[in-house]
């Protein structure tokens, strides 16, 4: 009885202190969004925990290598849930029970200073110039802004045809009335969605590159190939761009939900039509909200459309298009930032990270400070993007490695983590993180792109996007000093019977290290001139005549080293027994 009240107590304290910060997790930790924590030399950016219809349906549809692995994670979570005080915790607080991923330091600092952010700037920009009329505008302030009390509902000329509020789903009414234009506008102003052929998605994909998603799509396919050294920023990213559009629509829903709307409110709209324009609105939310799903998911398994495209092969594709632009419009906004912010960030790495590892007298974190008081011209925006950062707890699923004894609850570890609006930030908290570790950076002999020289030896960064994805910096760099360093055939022979003398005293009983290396090193001192009169005439090097000479002199210098350790103990034995008589 005694253990099952304190059982009921525990779990009390958990439900109080998640319902105080549900209202946090639902507001803040958005899509758009970005989560993060540092933890000594690692960045860790958490997930939250698929329910068990999402992880079906993960199975169901193409996974990354990203996604199997963090199922693997899931399916040991599952396998412990037995072992929990309380096993149901897992299943019934699936909206708030989050997991990490830890990636290593630098990767954001140096993917905004590598990645040339300003060209995809300008491509989605293009983009967006060229799809400007598939945009459909989401009225999201009627229920603020408009005087919805005193709404004229117009005159329609005829019947209308708008489909009914029960005709929501399934997504199969595709049919955006164009707003008509003015009698001032020219044709020009109108032409576009007005005057475009309709076009089922399947046609849409037939041809890519006047297709929206296809060319949203293919940008962001892009930007994942770029980033395919720096995993920190790759992992950001594709979580904003692959779930903003959808957040965006589904908080717009939101705000016009009907259902903090009083009894007198609801009956004022029926009397003047304003509740139509609403349902109307809400509508065509949740229209967008599908096809930004739609969007997203295809932008995920590009080239390839998902099980979810191919189900609305049939059907018309302006929704997609104008998801499409919404999506286009938040990356191009992040792209914008990035590139904004490169050259300051440039300025102070090389003011701090570099100048520390040129002149190691004082720290990049001291060097920081200065700038700091000397008012660099990098500081300005980065600080201001630091000050920004807000810290909020986060309930997190301890993992099975992680010790009760160090936890106040034993089951679930809550925090503390940095909130950013927008990736500059992130990569500015990181970069200030690397100076208060006293960080360095120098850059690669072989590509010229800065790395943190964590081995005071290091010369070359392990990126691969220089040599083509195949093969690190560090690599390359050691093949191509391995080429110039060409050995003469008579020292590679010297070397190979050496590794095999060696090999032969190492398995003979009784013998020490000290002796094998002076046996070996009088081997060498007498086959020196032997290998340097060889290196010097190579047309009569012979290489099975040089390897059985070479054999032969250690033989007679091991006999040679056999007999005078002979004598020396005979000589030995002769003064023990002298000192015996005597």
């Amino acid at each position: 009885m005694r253990k099952r009240r304190k059982d009921i107590r525990f779990f009390c304290v958990f439900a109080i202190f998640y319902r105080q910060i549900s209202t946090i997790i639902e507001d803040l930790f958005m899509p758009t969004n970005f989560v993060f924590r540092f933890e000594k030399a690692n960045l860790f950016i958490p997930f939250q925990m698929p329910n068990k219809r999402q992880r079906q349906a993960a199975v169901n549809r193409q996974t990354t290598p990203e996604d199997a692995r963090r199922s693997s994670v899931i399916a040991r979570m599952e396998k412990i849930k037995d072992q929990l005080q309380i096993p149901e915790y897992v299943e019934e607080n699936q909206p708030r029970v989050w997991l990490e991923e830890s990636y290593d330091l630098g990767d954001l600092v140096f993917a905004v200073l590598d990645i040339p952010w300003k060209a995809f700037y300008e491509k989605a920009q293009s983009l967006l110039e060229q799809y400007k009329d598939y945009e459909m505008a989401i009225r999201t302030d009627l229920l603020t802004q408009v005087d919805w009390r005193h709404y004229q509902p117009p005159q329609p000329e005829k019947e209308s045809h708008e489909p009914s509020f029960k005709k929501w789903f399934p997504l199969n009414l595709f049919t955006r009335p164009v707003k008509k234009s003015s009698a001032q506008e020219t044709p020009a102003a109108t032409e576009g969605t007005s005057n475009r052929t309709p076009r089922t998605i399947a046609q849409g994909l037939a041809a890519p590159e006047q297709t929206a998603y296809c060319q949203v799509a293919q940008l962001y396919d892009d930007v994942k190939h770029s980033l395919a050294d720096y995993p920190a920023m790759a992992a950001l990213l594709a979580h904003y761009c692959t779930n903003a559009a959808s957040d965006y629509y589904l908080q717009a829903i939101k705000t016009l939900d009907m259902t903090r709307l009083t009894d007198l409110d609801r009956s004022i709209m029926e009397q003047n039509g304003f509740l139509k324009v609403l349902h109307h609105e809400i509508y065509w939310c949740n229209a967008l909200v599908q096809c930004s799903e739609c969007v997203e998911r295809y932008m995920k398994s590009f080239p390839t459309p998902d099980f979810l495209m191919k189900s609305y092969a049939g059907m018309d594709d302006r929704e997609l298009c104008a998801a499409s632009v919404t999506v286009l419009k938040m990356i191009a906004e992040q792209f914008r930032l990035l590139a904004d912010f490169q050259p300051e960030l440039a300025s102070l790495v090389q003011y701090t990270l570099v100048e520390a590892d040129l002149h190691p007298d004082k720290s990049a974190d001291q060097r920081y400070g200065d700038a700091l008081l000397v008012r660099h011209s990098g500081v300005a925006a980065g600080q201001k993007l630091y000050e920004q950062l807000r810290l909020r707890m986060l309930g997190r699923l301890s993992l099975p490695q992680e010790k009760a004894s160090s936890r106040r609850h034993p089951d679930i570890a809550s925090r503390s983590y940095f909130v950013a609006d927008n990736l500059p930030a992130v990569a500015m908290a990181e970069f200030v993180q690397l100076c208060s570790q006293h960080e360095t950076a120098r850059k690669c002999q072989h590509c010229g792109m800065l790395f943190l020289s964590k081995n005071t030896g290091a010369k070359c960064c392990n990126r691969k996007s220089p040599n083509g994805g195949l093969r690190t910096c560090r690599e390359v760099r050691k093949e191509e000093r391995a080429s110039e360093r060409e050995v003469p055939p008579p020292v590679d022979v010297l070397n190979k019977v050496n590794k095999r003398m060696n090999g032969r005293l190492a398995r003979s009983l009784g013998m020490t290290t000290e002796r094998r290396a002076s046996i070996l090193k009088s081997w060498r001192k007498e086959v020196k001139p032997l290998v340097q009169e060889a290196t010097d005439h190579p047309e009569t090097f012979d290489e099975e005549a040089f390897d059985a000479q070479l054999c032969e002199i250690f033989n007679r210098v091991r006999q040679e080293e056999a007999a005078a350790e002979r004598r020396g103990q005979e000589e030995a034995s002769k003064k023990r027994r002298w000192k015996r008589k005597g």
